[in-house]
């Protein structure tokens, strides 16, 4: 078939002999979409609108979650819960000054530990808590720690002042409910060295006895140490002597005083 006769079929067949969506238009191929019906369009239209009710539900519920997130990390405290803060902050263990002798070697000074606690109506199985709790505090009594467990109250304290060994087998146990509280443990580095000058104070970081219970209101506030006029090293000589006295006498106790000859000063 010649060019001419070619040109004359094409002319003849105009775009009709063509698919519908690839017809000739002005020389050029024209792509023409294929027309969706009603039903198809509907249900485009319908799968367009729940994909973005779906991505409003989903970007409502990340924002909820992180402004939970951020009150929990703002405003709740690195301790816990509030309640369990407003125990911690208002009740007691505060934060004590240091007990240095003459020379400034510490004699009395606080440590950061945590306290147990518990809120029982988040427990699963208070039986199997207390189980847990007695195997890695031999101290603790099962039957007290089961009724603690058992209460209806939302914050019972178990233990005060953990190890961090302690602390970390609890956290082994993986039960919900259980919780910590960061306090402060007094802890008098050489012993009873100077036990019957220093006192001691109780559960709640007070001073309840000696130094600590005189001057209470001057460490309570955390300030700089509290330097006293006895020297450890002839503290610790006296108490040999006096021990070595009562070994060979066979006392029942024995006392001292040292004095500085020039001054008097004790």
């Amino acid at each position: 078939m010649t060019g001419k006769s070619l040109g004359g079929f094409f002319a003849a067949r105009g775009v009709a002999g063509l698919p519908r969506n690839r017809r000739m238009a002005a020389g050029h191929a024209a792509y023409i979409p294929p027309r969706l019906d009603g039903g198809v369009r509907r249900a485009m239209e319908v799968g367009r609108l729940r994909m973005l009710i779906a991505g409003a539900a989903l970007a409502l519920a990340f924002t909820i979650v992180g402004v939970r997130l951020t009150d929990l990390a703002l405003f709740s405290g690195p301790a816990g819960p509030r309640a369990a803060a407003a125990v911690t902050t208002e009740t007691g263990p505060r934060l004590r000054a240091n007990i240095i002798d003459r020379n400034g070697e510490i004699l009395a000074t606080d440590l950061v530990t945590a306290s147990l606690y518990a809120n029982p109506g988040r427990l699963l199985d208070p039986q199997e808590a207390a189980r847990g709790l007695v195997t890695i505090l031999p101290d603790l009594d099962f039957k007290t720690t089961l009724a603690k467990l058992r209460s209806e109250r939302s914050f019972v304290w178990l233990r005060r002042n953990l190890t961090p060994r302690e602390q970390f087998a609890v956290n082994g146990l993986g039960l919900p409910g259980l919780d910590f509280i960061r306090e402060y443990a007094r802890v008098y580095p050489h012993g009873p060295l100077a036990a019957h000058v220093l006192g001691f104070v109780d559960s709640d970081n007070r001073g309840i006895a000696g130094i600590e219970s005189r001057y209470d209101e001057t460490l309570a506030n955390g300030g700089e140490a509290l330097r006293l006029t006895i020297d450890l090293r002839i503290q610790n000589i006296l108490r040999e002597e006096l021990r070595g006295a009562m070994i060979e006498f066979r006392a029942r106790g024995a006392s001292g005083v040292v004095l500085d000859a020039r001054t008097g000063e004790v």
